[in-house]
Parts: structure tokens; C-alpha cells; sequence
């Protein structure tokens, strides 16, 4: 829009005193005029209204990217929910996995599952079982044969647990020599020591070495979850104690 041109004409709607200060400014600037060459540059208005719009884009983008970092942070949260919700580890707990020896759950993996089945029978109110198996003289066996024929039977141990159990059974290894058995959903008390005896049974069997015949044995104490059993070490404790008194009996399986 072009200005209007400033005229040394004294407008009409002046006062008296007005016309008079307007003729004596005007009478020092006579045929005043603007430029043409601005009369295309924008006028306020327009300056304004480009000054309002790099303002929006401003607050548009730092919305954009405000909006990007909340994102960001509700997955994290979210994924870190459904972690726990999920009874998973966290990342930096690298202690949880199998056992490189026999492929079995290692004791970090074991007291994971301990922890949910034993929560799980409460839901559902039925009883879970724990037994702890021992090779007994395995010290000596390593220090008589080597290591290898140590690590041999360990393995051997293993397979033959698993094939005695029932289908959902966990066997895990828990130490050098001690392995544990998680059952739920169990029968009568003396089912479980009729596994228990079966199992014992089995790996108490001669190992051949390369040829070699190796005798073992074995003794389990096992224990079954009470009302009482508010956390799984309650059970552990009662599950090793009755491995203790198999070991001093002379019985290879002790109910506790």
C-alpha cells in the first residue's frame, strides 16, 4: 500500500493554532515527497505479521521436539513396567541364564523360578515341592579320577534327573555338586518321595568313563510350601536341613 504523499497544504481539519504551527513547519519543507523508490517496501502491518509467523514456527518446532522427548521418556517407563510386571531381570543382572556344564538353570535362575511358582501355587492355592540333591564323596571322586570324570558325572547326573520327572519340572543346578528340583501342582506326600526315591535310584547308577566304571551316589531332602511359607527361603531352609539328615542317616531320601 502506498503512503500518501505529505502536501504543504494546511489540512482543513486543523484548528486555528494547528493551521498555524503547520504552516510554519511546512513553509521549511516545500514539495516535500516520498520516494518512489519506497513505496514497495512493506509497511508495519506486514513487518508484523512475518515477525508473528517465524514466532509460530518457533513455538511449533519447540512443541514438535518437546513432544519427541516425552515420548521418549514414557516408552522408557513403559518399558520398564512391563519388566516388573513381567518378573524379568534387569539388564545389568548377568548372573540369571544356564549352566555351561550341563545346560541346566543356573542357582540366580533357579531362585527366579522359585520365586514365581512358589507366588503362582499361592494364587491358586495348590502345594509346590522342593527337593535338593547331593552326590555324595564327590570331592573325592575328583581328587581319586580327575576332573574330568567329575565333570562327566555332573553331566550325567543331569540328564538322568530330568528323565525321572514329570513334564513342568525344573531341575536347576545350584552349586559344585547340589542340584535342585522345583515341582508344583504335587499329589500326596508320599508320590513326591516315590519320585524322589526313583531319582536318587537313577543317579546312583555306575558311570562308564571311557570305559571305566565309576560308582556314585546320592542323597535328596525335600520339603513341600506351607501357609507359612512366606518366601521361598523358608522352604530352602527346611528342604537342606532334611538333605542334612539324609546325608547323617544313611538314607538317600528324607522328607522335611
Amino acid at each position: 500500500m502506498k503512503r500518501p504523499r505529505l502536501s504543504p497544504a494546511t489540512p482543513s481539519s486543523l484548528s486555528p493554532r494547528g493551521k498555524s504551527i503547520s504552516t510554519q513547519f511546512t513553509s521549511h519543507l516545500p514539495n516535500l515527497q516520498v520516494p518512489s523508490s519506497l513505496h514497495h517496501l512493506p509497511g508495519l502491518t506486514g513487518s508484523r505479521n512475518a515477525s508473528r509467523r517465524r514466532h509460530r514456527r518457533i513455538l511449533v518446532g519447540s512443541g514438535v521436539a518437546l513432544a519427541l522427548i516425552a515420548a521418549a521418556g514414557a516408552a522408557y517407563a513403559a518399558r520398564s513396567r512391563l519388566r516388573q510386571l513381567l518378573g524379568k531381570p534387569p539388564a545389568e543382572n548377568s548372573e540369571r541364564g544356564l549352566d555351561t556344564l550341563t545346560g541346566l538353570p543356573n542357582r540366580a535362575e533357579a531362585q527366579w523360578w522359585l520365586n514365581t511358582r512358589l507366588a503362582r501355587a499361592r494364587n491358586r492355592n495348590h502345594r509346590l515341592a522342593v527337593m535338593i540333591l547331593d552326590i555324595n564323596g564327590f570331592a573325592e571322586l575328583n581328587e581319586i579320577h580327575g576332573r574330568e570324570v567329575g565333570d562327566h558325572v555332573l553331566q550325567v547326573t543331569a540328564a538322568r534327573m530330568q528323565s525321572q520327572l514329570r513334564t513342568g519340572d525344573m531341575v536347576c543346578r545350584v552349586a559344585n555338586d547340589t542340584f535342585m528340583v522345583i515341582m508344583d501342582a504335587i499329589g500326596p506326600d508320599h508320590l513326591i518321595t516315590r519320585i524322589g526315591e526313583r531319582v536318587v535310584n537313577a543317579v546312583s547308577e555306575t558311570v562308564s568313563f571311557h570305559g571305566e566304571p565309576i560308582t556314585i551316589s546320592a542323597s535328596i531332602g525335600f520339603a513341600i510350601s506351607q501357609d507359612k511359607d512366606k518366601t521361598p527361603d523358608l522352604l530352602l531352609d527346611r528342604a537342606d536341613r532334611a538333605l542334612v539328615q539324609a546325608k547323617a542317616s544313611n538314607r538317600n531320601v528324607v522328607q522335611f
